[in-house]
C-alpha cells in the first residue's frame, strides 16, 4: 500500500575521493504527496553515499518534512532511508510528532527510487507481509543452517 510519494530537488553536492572509493553528500528539497502526509522537506536534508572501488556502496539519506497528516494537523516527519548501489528498494524508518502517524514508527515500510519527469521519486510503501510459503521456506531455511539444536520459532530444539 503506497502511502507517501516524495519529490526531490538535488541543490548541492559536495564529493571526495580516497584510495579507498568516493564520498558524496548530496543536500536537497522538495517536496511530498500521500495518503497519510503531504508537505514540504525542510532544509537540511542530505543523502550521503559511501561507493567502494569494487562498485558496491551504500547511500543514507535524512531529513525532516513538515506539513500536514491524514487528520490534516500540522506535524513533522523524519525519515532515515538506507540501500545499497544498484538497488533501487530502500529501507525507510520514521519518527514524527503526530499522534495519528504514530503507527509510521511500528510498521515495517519500503522505499523504491525512480527517476521521474523532473527527478528522483522516492515511493514509501507498507512492506507487504509475507506469504506463507515465504514464512515455511525462511524457518526452513534457518533450521537448515543452525549447527547445533536450535529454535526456528515452532518450538522445535527445546
Amino acid at each position: 500500500m503506497e502511502l507517501m510519494k516524495l519529490y526531490i530537488n538535488i541543490t548541492e553536492m559536495y564529493e571526495l575521493n580516497s584510495g579507498r572509493g568516493a564520498v558524496r553528500m548530496i543536500l536537497f528539497d522538495g517536496r511530498c504527496e500521500g495518503e497519510v502526509f503531504h508537505g514540504k522537506i525542510l532544509p537540511g536534508a542530505v543523502d550521503t553515499q559511501r561507493s567502494e572501488k569494487d562498485g558496491g556502496g551504500t547511500l543514507s539519506a535524512r531529513y525532516m518534512l513538515e506539513g500536514w497528516d491524514s487528520e490534516n494537523n500540522p506535524c513533522r516527519v523524519f525519515i532515515e532511508n538506507s540501500a545499497r548501489f544498484g538497488n533501487p528498494k530502500t529501507s525507510p524508518a520514521v519518527r514524527t510528532d503526530s499522534p495519528a502517524l504514530r503507527w509510521l514508527e511500528e510498521t515495517e515500510l519500503e522505499g523504491r527510487l525512480e527517476n521521474g519527469d523532473s527527478g528522483l521519486v522516492i515511493t514509501i510503501s507498507r512492506k507487504p507481509a509475507a506469504s506463507a510459503k515465504e514464512r515455511i521456506n525462511t524457518t526452513a531455511s534457518s533450521a537448515a543452517h543452525c549447527s547445533r539444536p536450535c529454535s526456528t520459532g515452532s518450538g522445535a530444539g527445546r
